[in-house]
């Protein structure tokens, strides 16, 4: 004889597969057995829901509240089912049920934007759809809703990378080209109307955070970045820094977080250092409107010099915004000579860094195993992206005597001197 477990196991296979009638069947049988099976509530409501019976959804999903009030899966398809019936404000009930047992409902978020934007409530959506993307950036469907929320606010080089992102996460996504197309002539150049999806030309793309636009190779990891950087907004975490007045970003890639920073500090200036001759490039053209406030260095940070060539050993995902360099063999031409943080401080002419950015594909072993002693009690504020254990040790190792107040903020561990004269 059939246990519940393995009734309910196959019902949720069914299900799965879309066989909506024998999942449903089974289902009952196993309710039959054990009227309190919470699990068979709650997918009886699911299924509801896809052939579009809300009532029949609410009525599942209530029950499966009942047996599970502190499940918030049931919680947001009881709101999902009372927004199929148009009940709005029901919806919202439910899903703001689902956060408070789970704040971090991507699910739910989503579905709290996708409401409000029905509304017209544009920045609430905007402040939803973005807490869904930190729950879970991978949501295609948050992106194009974030980008719907900011095309509506008029903020359109954020928009377009939204319905990018979501293309690339979803490339058959209707929503995302239909979101993205009408905003392309609008961006691309006069002298580049080509396709997005085909790579072969370059955006410029405006953010309320950049002072000028920024280009941007779309076939690239660059709208990666860009949405790291001016949507996700990942250095806010420096915006309070107090009296920024030289900056130094290692690892600057094509200069969206050096833009950021330069606008963010208009009085402040900075030395951007980027090793990949691809990606120097666009570097150099994107802080160009910066004039003398912003200068670009093509090489790598180091403990010392360095003969040093770019790795062409795949890091990570392999990709531009995570190339790699090393030291030269002894029949290897070098390509660029590396530098240390203290030699770049000197040649500046200041006497302190305000703000230290570092996001150097694994370097950080290297940079912060020695010779890191003569600059950093002269760093303000350090926002770094540790890539593996080694980095870690190395730098907090590194970072043990000095006076720091630490944080970690998503991907960055965060840094900050209490007082500055320490």
């Amino acid at each position: 004889m059939t246990s519940v477990r393995e009734t309910f196991a196959n019902a949720a296979r069914h299900h799965q597969a879309g066989n909506l009638g024998l999942a449903e069947d089974l289902l009952r049988q196993v309710l039959q057995a054990n009227p309190g099976h919470a699990e068979s509530v709650f997918l009886l409501g699911a299924a509801a829901y896809q052939r579009a019976d809300f009532a029949s959804a609410v009525g599942h999903f209530q029950r499966a509240v009942a047996l599970g009030p502190n499940d918030p899966r049931f919680s947001q398809g009881l709101g999902e089912s009372y927004a199929g019936l148009g009940f709005a404000d029901e919806a919202e009930a439910h899903y703001r049920a689902a956060l408070r047992l789970q704040p971090e409902c991507a699910e739910a978020h989503c579905s709290l934007g996708t409401l409000h934007a029905q509304r017209r409530a544009w920045p609430a959506a905007e402040a939803e759809f973005r807490a869904a993307l930190e729950a879970r950036p991978s949501d295609a469907l948050a992106c194009v809703g974030l980008g719907n929320a900011l095309r509506a606010r008029g903020v359109l080089g954020e928009a377009a990378t939204c319905y990018a992102l979501a293309l690339q996460l979803n490339p058959g996504f209707a929503a995302a080209f239909a979101g993205l197309a009408p905003l392309l002539q609008r961006l691309v150049p006069e002298s580049a109307a080509d396709d997005l999806a085909t790579g072969d030309r370059p955006l410029l793309l405006h953010s309320r955070y950049a002072a000028h636009p920024l280009l941007c190779r779309p076939a690239s990891t660059d709208l990666n970045v860009f949405f790291q950087i001016f949507i996700e907004r990942e250095y806010r975490c420096l915006d309070d820094v107090p009296r920024a007045e030289f900056i130094l970003d290692c690892g600057a890639y094509v200069g969206y977080s050096s833009a950021y920073l330069l606008t963010r500090f208009p009085t402040a200036s900075l030395v951007a250092v980027e090793p990949d001759a691809t990606n120097y490039r666009p570097l150099e053209t994107n802080m160009r409107p910066y004039g003398d406030r912003a200068r670009t260095v093509r090489s790598a940070v180091w403990s010392h010099p360095a003969n040093l060539v770019m790795s062409e050993a795949p890091f990570r995902d392999g990709r531009a915004w995570s190339r790699q360099v090393r030291e030269c063999t002894s029949v290897e031409t070098p390509e660029m000579v590396g530098v240390d943080v203290g030699t770049i401080l000197k040649e500046s002419g200041r006497d302190r860094i305000s703000i230290l950015k570092m996001d150097i594909e694994g370097a950080e072993t290297v940079v912060f195993s020695k010779n890191f002693e003569s600059w950093l009690g002269k760093v303000d504020a350090l926002a770094i992206e540790l890539h593996d254990q080694e980095c870690e040790r190395a730098f907090f190792g590194a970072i043990a005597g000095a006076s720091f107040e630490i944080s970690r903020r998503g991907e960055l561990v965060v840094c900050q001197r209490r007082n500055r004269d320490e």
